[in-house]
């Protein structure tokens, strides 16, 4: 990705998965990803997080996807 290039990554229930989003990943960072999004949405739905919870907690791991992806 070079500096130029918007970022750009989806999370919940119909984004495509993170290993589709990001082909030339490993395949298992982009399953432990996955996994994180996905508990992160489960949290969410459940009431053990808060909106505001979940929104930093998705931001930070869209930021450790981006950093992975360099």
């Amino acid at each position: 990705m070079t500096a130029n290039q918007k970022f750009a990554i989806e999370f919940g229930w119909a984004a495509p998965t993170i290993a589709q989003q990001f082909p030339d990943r490993d395949d298992n960072d982009a399953y432990h990803f996955q996994q994180d999004a996905v508990t992160l949405s489960r949290l969410k739905i459940r009431g053990v997080i808060t909106e505001a919870e979940h929104k930093a907690a998705t931001k930070r791991l869209a930021k450790a996807i981006w950093k992975a992806a360099k």
